[in-house]
């Protein structure tokens, strides 16, 4: 039986909608190339294999048969304008998260889901197979095949970060 939380994310998120292995689209390969982004500079990037049981902070991967089993590739960036170079004001982060397959990714999904706070995320079309959005678009959430994303703002400065989602994913 599925826990009160779990039960309280798939229906917030519309997960029944999105979250089973059926609907979700399978990626050849995986990436495996660190992420570029047109027009920016990165500051730092760190690359790692993270056993599966780390991404876990909400415990779904108990509850969910999707859940990823297989370590997960995982890319943890930080980007600024090219012109902002030597002195930032606007940064954006960017992790993602290759799985072993497309329903592990929307399991992912709902795991970076579930470890929201703050402003409220909403369904949206911006990037991927399957997003979410604060208004405005400074923090976005999806999935893309078998790989999970998180961009969010980490400067003074937001920014909207749709043109970057739509271009990567």
């Amino acid at each position: 039986m599925a826990s009160e939380t779990l039960r309280f994310l798939v229906q917030r998120y519309g997960a029944d909608e999105w979250l089973d292995a059926e609907s979700a689209r399978e990626r050849t390969a995986a990436r495996r190339i660190p992420p570029q982004i047109e027009g920016m500079r990165s500051l730092r990037m760190q690359e790692m294999t993270v056993p599966a049981e780390a991404m876990d902070v909400a415990g779904l991967s108990r509850e969910l048969a999707a859940a990823p089993r297989s370590p997960i590739y995982y890319t943890d960036s930080t980007w600024t304008p090219e012109e902002e170079a030597e002195s930032p004001r606007r940064l954006v982060h960017l992790r993602t998260f290759e799985c072993e397959s497309g329903a592990a990714a929307r399991a992912q999904l709902l795991q970076l889901l579930a470890e929201m706070q703050g402003p409220a995320l909403e369904r949206t079309d911006v990037a991927g197979d399957v997003a979410f959005a604060t208004r405005g678009n400074t923090l976005i959430a999806g999935v893309s095949g078998s790989e999970a994303f998180l961009l969010s703002n980490g400067g003074a400065e937001l920014m909207d970060l749709s043109r970057i989602a739509a271009e990567l994913f």
